[in-house]
Protein backbone atom coordinates (compact mmCIF):
# COMPACT_ATOMS: atom_id res chain seq x y z
CA UNK A 1 0.00 0.00 0.00
CA UNK A 2 1.35 3.24 -1.14
CA UNK A 3 0.99 6.67 0.99
CA UNK A 4 2.10 9.97 -0.73
CA UNK A 5 3.49 13.20 1.22
CA UNK A 6 0.99 15.92 1.99
CA UNK A 7 2.44 17.84 -1.23
CA UNK A 8 0.50 15.54 -3.74
CA UNK A 9 -2.67 16.59 -1.23
CA UNK A 10 -1.52 20.30 -1.66
CA UNK A 11 -1.44 20.07 -5.13
CA UNK A 12 -5.04 18.84 -5.00
CA UNK A 13 -5.80 21.57 -2.95
CA UNK A 14 -4.34 23.99 -5.45
CA UNK A 15 -6.42 22.89 -7.79
CA UNK A 16 -9.33 23.17 -5.86
CA UNK A 17 -8.33 26.81 -5.39
CA UNK A 18 -7.74 27.27 -8.89
CA UNK A 19 -3.67 28.39 -8.56
CA UNK A 20 -1.77 26.34 -11.57
CA UNK A 21 1.41 28.62 -10.68
CA UNK A 22 1.83 26.93 -7.11
CA UNK A 23 1.34 23.49 -8.79
CA UNK A 24 4.09 24.09 -10.51
CA UNK A 25 6.31 25.09 -7.58
CA UNK A 26 4.97 22.27 -5.53
CA UNK A 27 5.99 19.36 -8.67
CA UNK A 28 9.71 20.47 -7.86
CA UNK A 29 9.61 19.64 -4.13
CA UNK A 30 7.81 15.95 -4.86
CA UNK A 31 9.53 12.75 -2.67
CA UNK A 32 9.78 10.31 -5.25
CA UNK A 33 9.21 9.64 -8.38
CA UNK A 34 5.96 8.29 -7.73
CA UNK A 35 4.72 11.62 -6.17
CA UNK A 36 6.25 13.39 -9.04
CA UNK A 37 4.22 11.62 -11.56
CA UNK A 38 1.10 12.25 -9.29
CA UNK A 39 2.10 16.08 -9.36
CA UNK A 40 1.97 16.28 -12.63
CA UNK A 41 -1.51 14.71 -13.29
CA UNK A 42 -3.20 16.88 -10.94
CA UNK A 43 -1.36 20.28 -12.81
CA UNK A 44 -4.25 19.17 -15.48
CA UNK A 45 -7.09 21.39 -15.83
CA UNK A 46 -9.94 19.48 -13.80
CA UNK A 47 -13.60 20.09 -13.07
CA UNK A 48 -13.96 19.91 -9.48
CA UNK A 49 -17.53 18.63 -8.65
CA UNK A 50 -18.92 18.99 -4.91
CA UNK A 51 -20.43 15.84 -4.34
CA UNK A 52 -21.83 16.88 -0.75
CA UNK A 53 -20.97 15.21 2.23
CA UNK A 54 -20.66 11.00 2.57
CA UNK A 55 -22.09 9.39 5.63
CA UNK A 56 -19.52 6.87 7.79
CA UNK A 57 -20.59 3.31 6.76
CA UNK A 58 -22.51 4.44 3.99
CA UNK A 59 -20.95 3.55 0.71
CA UNK A 60 -21.72 6.02 -2.44
CA UNK A 61 -21.36 5.48 -5.92
CA UNK A 62 -20.22 7.37 -8.76
CA UNK A 63 -19.69 7.73 -12.37
CA UNK A 64 -15.68 9.37 -12.06
CA UNK A 65 -14.61 11.01 -15.77
CA UNK A 66 -12.06 11.91 -17.08
CA UNK A 67 -10.62 15.32 -16.08
CA UNK A 68 -13.33 15.86 -12.76
CA UNK A 69 -12.03 15.19 -9.10
CA UNK A 70 -14.59 14.73 -7.01
CA UNK A 71 -15.17 16.54 -3.54
CA UNK A 72 -16.50 14.73 -0.33
CA UNK A 73 -16.92 15.76 2.99
CA UNK A 74 -17.40 14.47 6.04
CA UNK A 75 -17.12 15.05 9.89
CA UNK A 76 -14.68 13.56 12.61
CA UNK A 77 -13.20 14.33 16.09
CA UNK A 78 -9.48 14.31 16.67
CA UNK A 79 -8.52 11.06 17.55
CA UNK A 80 -10.91 9.64 15.48
CA UNK A 81 -9.68 6.83 13.52
CA UNK A 82 -10.23 6.93 9.34
CA UNK A 83 -10.72 4.48 6.85
CA UNK A 84 -11.13 5.59 3.47
CA UNK A 85 -11.54 3.16 0.30
CA UNK A 86 -12.27 3.73 -3.29
CA UNK A 87 -13.47 0.72 -5.41
CA UNK A 88 -13.41 1.40 -9.17
CA UNK A 89 -14.79 -1.18 -12.03
CA UNK A 90 -12.56 -3.01 -13.69
CA UNK A 91 -9.41 -0.51 -15.52
CA UNK A 92 -10.80 2.66 -13.21
CA UNK A 93 -7.61 3.97 -11.93
CA UNK A 94 -8.00 6.39 -9.16
CA UNK A 95 -6.19 8.40 -6.33
CA UNK A 96 -7.55 10.59 -3.37
CA UNK A 97 -5.98 13.16 -1.40
CA UNK A 98 -7.63 13.77 2.30
CA UNK A 99 -7.52 17.55 3.46
CA UNK A 100 -7.97 18.74 7.25
CA UNK A 101 -10.58 21.13 8.08
CA UNK A 102 -8.15 23.76 7.98
CA UNK A 103 -7.84 22.62 4.19
CA UNK A 104 -4.27 21.30 4.58
CA UNK A 105 -3.17 18.58 2.88
CA UNK A 106 -3.07 15.57 5.11
CA UNK A 107 -2.55 12.45 2.96
CA UNK A 108 -2.93 10.97 -0.29
CA UNK A 109 -3.55 7.54 -1.74
CA UNK A 110 -2.93 5.85 -4.72
CA UNK A 111 -3.12 1.93 -5.70
CA UNK A 112 -2.94 -0.58 -2.75
CA UNK A 113 -0.68 -2.85 -4.13
CA UNK A 114 0.84 -3.65 -7.81
CA UNK A 115 -2.36 -5.43 -9.47
CA UNK A 116 -4.38 -3.35 -7.40
CA UNK A 117 -5.76 -0.16 -8.44
CA UNK A 118 -7.52 0.83 -5.76
CA UNK A 119 -6.72 3.75 -2.99
CA UNK A 120 -7.05 2.67 0.23
CA UNK A 121 -6.17 5.19 4.00
CA UNK A 122 -6.64 2.53 6.98
CA UNK A 123 -6.61 3.32 10.69
CA UNK A 124 -5.39 7.11 10.13
CA UNK A 125 -5.96 9.02 13.63
CA UNK A 126 -7.99 12.80 12.36
CA UNK A 127 -5.71 15.16 13.86
CA UNK A 128 -8.33 17.58 14.45
CA UNK A 129 -12.26 17.88 15.41
CA UNK A 130 -14.42 19.52 12.09
CA UNK A 131 -14.98 19.14 8.51
CA UNK A 132 -12.67 17.33 6.25
CA UNK A 133 -12.49 17.15 2.38
CA UNK A 134 -11.72 13.89 0.34
CA UNK A 135 -10.65 14.74 -3.19
CA UNK A 136 -10.79 11.83 -5.53
CA UNK A 137 -9.61 12.27 -9.38
CA UNK A 138 -8.36 9.44 -11.74
CA UNK A 139 -5.08 8.60 -13.64
CA UNK A 140 -5.47 9.75 -17.50
CA UNK A 141 -4.21 6.60 -18.17
CA UNK A 142 -7.27 4.59 -16.28
CA UNK A 143 -10.55 3.92 -17.59
CA UNK A 144 -13.25 6.50 -16.50
CA UNK A 145 -16.38 4.57 -14.76
CA UNK A 146 -18.07 3.64 -11.45
CA UNK A 147 -16.09 4.17 -8.31
CA UNK A 148 -17.78 3.31 -4.57
CA UNK A 149 -16.17 5.46 -1.98
CA UNK A 150 -16.94 4.64 1.74
CA UNK A 151 -15.70 6.47 4.90
CA UNK A 152 -15.58 5.13 8.42
CA UNK A 153 -15.01 7.30 10.99
CA UNK A 154 -14.07 4.68 14.30
CA UNK A 155 -13.65 4.98 17.66
CA UNK A 156 -9.88 6.70 18.66
CA UNK A 157 -6.59 4.96 19.02
CA UNK A 158 -6.42 3.12 22.53
CA UNK A 159 -3.11 3.62 24.52
CA UNK A 160 -0.97 0.40 24.64
CA UNK A 161 -0.33 -0.57 28.56
CA UNK A 162 3.41 -0.41 29.79
CA UNK A 163 4.72 -3.73 29.76
CA UNK A 164 7.47 -3.84 32.27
Amino acid sequence: MRYFSAGIATLLLTLVLFQPALATQGCNRAASATAADLCELVQQDREIVEAGEIISGTPQAFDLLHGQTLSLTFRASAGQLLDLNVLGEDGVDALFVLLAPNGRALVASDNRADDDLNPLLEHYAAPANGTYTLLVTLHDDGDAGAVEIAVEVNGTLQSMPDIG
